[in-house]
């Protein structure tokens, strides 16, 4: 089933430099002088471990600058007292501390990869900025800016298809090297204190699978209950944690979890918080079935590890502009050129015919782009005969969307908050407003979709973050009385 976590893009033409050209040979970045590092012979080869499918058409490598975000200067801080927790004898007389878990849009995800310039944008990193605490990001050294997966949109459109092309950034990755197998190794960030854990997403339906970036710096410490009672904070701002549609029972014999797809009208999420729910054994195998996440949330109550933070429930896929890359009567009406009344796939033995009815959405692979491609020979295009079946991965249906199940899931994280006193962010109208065009800033801008979103259409670019943010921003003052000043998001509109 879907997972949909939210993340997005902030494409800057002039950052674009093509190969060939002349670049900078030196950066200055934080006063540090950083040379040019070209990783060609690193980023050729797509990395088992961060792409199980491609997500963009990659028709080449560039070459990119550095440039600097310039975070803005808040006139005051709020009173940081209103949110420490003095009743816990390891945060008494601390700094304020913040922590962020979660999914793609804390990491700072954007144009496709993981990179310094993305963190140093992302929501959290802001937020903090705004409220005048220290926030530690796990960003790649200074000479690594670019991380890894960091694509560019190119105007090279060989196809003439209507899916954007994009190039891979080449230089000063934060790729080691690549093993056998195709595993990439990622630098470490080496920093001793941590702040942010969110993972980089999950989109499954879309057949794509991102980096867990964080269970390589801290090899064995992917479980976020772990990582809350050894990195103990005031306040927490939480994504989306662990996906609800698996649950968890408990096999008497063997005394471990068994995790299940519990989707369905009559299954889970329940819009309950953690009512109802138990670790009792209620019949001679299983436990009742409970969601991993409230699983999770149970245990920090019992921990303690609560005090106040902010949750992020997830936006509807169908409001990715990625999902609206193509059309699907396009595709409809390229195949009638073909005397062709049906899509040929490649999803059985049977080469089936897709029902024109269950299709919602296309994905925009390069199959799609070959189809609707001006410049490919018709010798070349597939799913306009039995012989050249397209692959059932390029259609979504409405049970792909499963857009009930994001709804569900949604209901039940606005329980959470309420149970557990934490302030929300309803990221799901938000997204549906900015895809009607009828939504208007904190700071008082009409936010289109094209200056939300980064190029991969899906994660938010740098000035898509500060919106988010100021959202962020407006539930936590009216939740816990503070005056967080909200961010002029016009300078990451127009830098």
């Amino acid at each position: 089933m879907l997972l949909a976590s939210s993340m997005m893009l902030g494409c800057n033409p002039k950052e674009v430099l093509e190969p060939g050209l002349d670049y900078p040979a030196f950066v200055v970045i934080d006063g540090d002088t950083v040379k040019t590092r070209d990783d060609k012979l690193r980023i050729r080869q797509k990395f088992s471990n961060f792409e199980s499918a491609p997500l963009f058409l990659v028709v080449g490598d560039t070459i990119i600058e550095y440039f600097e975000p310039v975070l803005p200067k808040p006139s005051s801080f709020p009173a940081p007292e209103k949110l420490k927790n003095n009743d816990d004898i390891d945060l008494k007389s601390k700094p304020v501390r913040m922590l962020a878990l979660g999914q793609g849009i804390l990491t700072g995800y954007r144009d496709g990869g993981l990179f310094n310039e993305g963190m140093k944008t992302s929501l959290p990193n802001l937020l903090a900025n705004q409220m005048g605490i220290e926030f530690f990001q796990p960003d790649f050294e200074k000479y690594n800016y670019n991380g890894f997966n960091k694509r560019v949109l190119t105007d090279k459109n060989y196809t003439g298809g209507p899916v954007p092309k994009f190039k891979m950034v080449r230089n000063n990755t934060g790729i080691l090297t690549v093993e056998q197998g195709r595993k990439a190794l990622l630098a470490k960030s080496g920093k001793s204190r941590i702040d942010n854990f969110a993972i980089s997403g999950d989109i499954s339906t879309l057949n794509n699978t991102f980096s867990k970036r964080f269970s390589e710096t801290f090899p064995g410490e992917s479980n976020f209950l772990n990582i809350l009672k050894s990195n103990k904070a005031d306040f927490l701002i939480l994504e989306e944690v662990y996906e609800i549609n698996l649950a968890s029972k408990v096999n008497v014999k063997t005394k471990e979890y068994v995790y299940v797809d519990l989707s369905g009208p009559s299954g889970f999420p329940r819009p309950n918080g953690t009512e109802g729910y138990s670790f009792k054994v209620s019949n001679p195998w299983y436990a009742p079935e409970m969601s991993r996440r409230i699983e999770f949330y149970i245990k920090a109550k019992e921990a303690g590890l609560f005090n106040k933070g902010v949750l992020i429930n997830a936006p509807d896929i169908v409001d990715f502009p990625y999902l609206n890359w193509v059309n699907f009567s396009d595709v409809k009406n390229e195949l009638k050129k073909y005397g062709s009344g049906n899509i040929y796939l490649l999803s059985d033995k049977n080469q089936s015919v897709v029902d024109w009815n269950n299709v919602k959405y296309v994905i925009p692979t390069s199959e799609i782009d070959s189809l609707l491609g001006k410049n490919v020979n018709i010798n070349q295009k597939k799913g306009i005969d039995r012989k050249r079946p397209l692959s059932s991965r390029n259609f979504l249906t409405e049970m792909d969307i499963n857009s009930n199940g994001i709804i569900a899931r949604n209901q039940e994280t606005q329980a959470l908050a309420k149970e557990f006193n934490f302030a929300l962010v309803d990221l799901f109208a938000i997204y549906k407003k900015i895809h009607a065009g009828t939504y208007v800033s904190v700071d008082g801008l009409k936010v289109l979709e094209k200056d939300f979103f980064s190029s991969d259409g899906v994660f938010p670019s740098a000035y898509g973050q500060a919106v988010i943010a100021n959202e962020t921003i407006k539930a936590i003052n009216s939740q816990y009385g503070l005056n967080i000043e909200f961010i002029n998001t016009r300078q990451f509109l127009y830098p």
